[in-house]
């Protein structure tokens, strides 16, 4: 299924599906880049890719929610 098709989950469900999910089927796995010198490099980047897309929207969920109850 692709990614546009997918269901939206919130990420609290998403987090207790996760603790339930014990064969695994919530996980997305990405393989490392072909001849890269540090795939553990690798891992780190897409971790902090990751966090740094998080935070993002997670500012931008408070910052509407700062203009709501502001009215501006």
């Amino acid at each position: 299924m692709s990614d546009t098709h997918k269901p939206k989950l919130s990420p609290f469900l998403e987090g207790v599906a996760r603790t339930f999910d014990l064969a695994g089927s919530f996980d997305e796995i990405t393989h490392p880049i072909p001849g890269s010198p540090n795939p553990v490099a690798d891992d780190w980047r897409a971790i902090s890719d990751d966090y740094n897309k998080s935070i993002t929207i997670i500012n931008g969920k408070l910052n509407e929610e700062r203009k709501k109850s502001t009215g501006k």
